[in-house]
């Protein structure tokens, strides 16, 4: 609830959160819900299947999600979980209009630090790389690294050391068993 007000107060799309369901057992916390606006416009196996047919388009894509991710970033929130699931848009039609959800797990910085960022920015990234390895495209190399860290670096104005993003991705994907191509 605390992000999402955060969210709202900076004016970055998000679904709006109406209020927190808490059921309990003996006075102790079960279990919570957060009640949201619907969010229409998740991505699926078929959005996936089409964009990653057309490179131009896909390219696009990422171009808009680092740069949403960018902008939770500098305003201080650290998602904890910036895997391209928790990410959606207002129309499928009109990508230009992007946010994250599933906000549990986040925290609110004055300042978010290098390593948060690339906690995050490597979660979304080894996201992508493993959507695309599943359907025979190989995304985990210099090209697509390079391209995405030029987009998050234009976008935060924070300069990102390649090689410790490649040791954040090599510890999530090889639990994937994704390994990168020297």
């Amino acid at each position: 609830l605390t992000v999402s007000l955060f969210l709202e107060k900076n004016e970055i799309f998000h679904p709006k959160v109406f209020g927190i369901l808490i059921n309990k057992k003996n006075c102790f916390e079960k279990n919570s819900y957060l009640v949201m606006e619907p969010v229409d416009s998740m991505f699926s196996q078929i959005f996936f299947t089409t964009l990653f047919s057309d490179k131009s388009q896909s390219t696009e894509f990422y171009r808009i999600i680092i740069k949403t991710l960018c902008n939770f970033h500098n305003i201080g929130i650290y998602h904890a979980d910036a895997k391209l699931w928790n990410f959606f848009c207002s129309s499928l039609e009109k990508v230009e209009t992007f946010g994250m959800f599933d906000f549990d797990g986040s925290l609110i910085y004055k300042k978010l630090s290098i390593k948060k960022r690339l906690l995050d920015f490597g979660r979304l990234l080894a996201s992508i790389i493993e959507l695309n390895h599943v359907r025979k495209i190989d995304l985990y190399n210099d090209e697509f690294l390079k391209f995405a860290v030029s987009v998050y670096e234009n976008s935060s104005k924070i300069e990102i050391s390649t090689q410790i993003l490649y040791d954040v991705l090599d510890g999530i994907l090889a639990k994937k068993s994704i390994v990168r191509k020297y």
